[in-house]
Formats: C-alpha cells, sequence, structure tokens
C-alpha cells in the first residue's frame, strides 16, 4: 500500500484534488482493517476476541468458554480450559491459529486469519476409470473438521455407487498451507454374492424381494440398495429399513434389517347378542 501511495503521489503532486481523494481512499482503507480486526467482549468482564468477523458464541459454547453465573460447578471456568474449548471452536469456524495474550488488564485472544482450502491432493490407489475432478469444488472453502468430514463421506459414497463396496479412506488438513489431502484404497470392485433377509412376522421374503432394485450377480451399487429401502418405505409395508454389507474378496454379502410397519390388513367381524342386539367391530 505505501508504495502505492509513493507512486501516486509523485504522479499527482500538481494535482490536489486527486491527491485529496488518495488521502481519503488511504484512510478508509486502514479504517475498515482496523474496524475488520476489533476487539470485542466475547465472556462479560473476563475474556475479549480480535477477529476479522464478528465470533458469537451459542448457548453450549458459552458455558464451556465463559461459565454459568451461580453455578458453582461452572462459575468460574478456568482461562487454559476455556482456551481449550475456545480453540476448539474456532477451528470449527476455520481459525486454526488462535493466541491469547495479556493487554493492559484484559485477556484477548487473537483469532487470526481465517484458513481457505487453497489446494485438494489425492493419494493411494484411485480407480484408473474414476474422475478425481468433480471433488475439487472444496477449494476457497473456510477449513473446518466439517468440511473435512463431509469431502470424504462424499469420495466414499461415490466409490460404493461405483461397485467398491468396502473402500478405506484417510484424510488429512495441512492448516498452514491449506492444503487438504485423501489417501484412497477402494479395494476390489465387488458383486453381490448373497442376500441375506432378517424375517418379518407374517411376511414372505418374496414380499420385500420384488421392491429389490439389485440382484445377486450385479456389481454392487449402494445408490440401488438406498433405492430398495426408499421403494419398501414408501410402500409403507416397512416403517425403516437397511442393509449392511460385508466384503470378501471380490464378493459382496448383503443383508438386510429392518423395522416393521403397523399392519396392512382390514379385519372386521360382526355379530348378534339377544341383549344388545347386533355387534360389530373394524
Amino acid at each position: 500500500m505505501t508504495h502505492v501511495f509513493v507512486i501516486w503521489t509523485s504522479v499527482s503532486m500538481h494535482n490536489s484534488k486527486l491527491l485529496n481523494l488518495l488521502m481519503i481512499l488511504l484512510f478508509l482503507a486502514v479504517s475498515q482493517a482496523a474496524a475488520d480486526n476489533e476487539i470485542t467482549e466475547l465472556c462479560p468482564g473476563h475474556l475479549w476476541i480480535r477477529a476479522p468477523e464478528r465470533i458469537t458464541l451459542s448457548d453450549n459454547e458459552a458455558v464451556l468458554v465463559c461459565g454459568v453465573r451461580h453455578n458453582p460447578a461452572w462459575d468460574n471456568v478456568p482461562l487454559n480450559q476455556a482456551m481449550v474449548h475456545l480453540r476448539a471452536m474456532l477451528q470449527t469456524r476455520g481459525y486454526h491459529f488462535a493466541k491469547l495474550s495479556r493487554e493492559g488488564d484484559r485477556d484477548i485472544v487473537d483469532t487470526g486469519k481465517r484458513v481457505y482450502v487453497t489446494e485438494s491432493l489425492i493419494g493411494g490407489r484411485p480407480p484408473t476409470e474414476w474422475n478425481t475432478g468433480k471433488f475439487r469444488k472444496v477449494i476457497d472453502e473456510p477449513l473446518t473438521p466439517a468440511l473435512l468430514e463431509d469431502y470424504q463421506k462424499r469420495v466414499e459414497s461415490n466409490l460404493k455407487h461405483h461397485g467398491y463396496a468396502c473402500p478405506k479412506l484417510e484424510s488429512q488438513a495441512f492448516a498452514e498451507s491449506g492444503r487438504i489431502h485423501l489417501t484412497i484404497h477402494p479395494g476390489l470392485l465387488g458383486r453381490v454374492r448373497k442376500i441375506e433377509i432378517d424375517p418379518v412376522d407374517r411376511l414372505a421374503p418374496e414380499a420385500l424381494t420384488r421392491f429389490y432394485a439389485f440382484a445377486p450377480g450385479n456389481i454392487y451399487d449402494s445408490y440401488s440398495l438406498m433405492l430398495s429401502s426408499m421403494r419398501m418405505e414408501a410402500d409403507g409395508i416397512l416403517q425403516s429399513t437397511f442393509f449392511e454389507t460385508k466384503c470378501a474378496g471380490e464378493s459382496v454379502d448383503v443383508h438386510q434389517k429392518h423395522l416393521a410397519g403397523a399392519p396392512r390388513i382390514l379385519r372386521m367381524g360382526s355379530g348378534i347378542n339377544t341383549e344388545r342386539g347386533f355387534i360389530g367391530y373394524v
């Protein structure tokens, strides 16, 4: 900013209006930078925070960091304990380098800059036909534990959709560089070998298999299992159902578990009583 100011000053020495405009813009930029990192009170009379944005705590977070008045167990949270919780909370917002300092009579936490994902790398042995580019949309997103977990789950779900029933994944994040690294070991492309179904009272297995979007011998696809569950639940034959998978080399065994729904059979009865007359029930 200083170099720009010097250059513009040399050009505008004979143009006072332009120089005044430059000074105003410079003042506004400095003021904005100061405002972006202003100090606000996080815990009343106890802890302050300096951040490029306003940091607010949820009720549960405030209990862990600031304590609870008139509660002996949480009335006075030790500063080192509060910082352990606060650092973890700031990491969920993308701030990984929070520092505590004493300025005058105040304990102030400086969050530092928010960390964004700069690069996404995939290692291990991903399938050769697998498109890794579709998972690079995390670039420029705040680097948080939730983002890393969601990223890994999306990759795992995609692998299972393409026949890899039991992949193993390991994710790492490097806050210093903003780089994330995912190691993939997909295992073997699997085919459904056998299907086991938990019994349901007064319901034949064939009543469930007619909803299946897969069959023995098919290449494993987690989406077809999910579709099968949705069909049964939408029909009302089961309240809830899901499939567990077990891999044995290139073979995948599928086990359906469920919670039966309410009976779908309508029962009716009638009779005559000499004292009460006609009796019926549904």
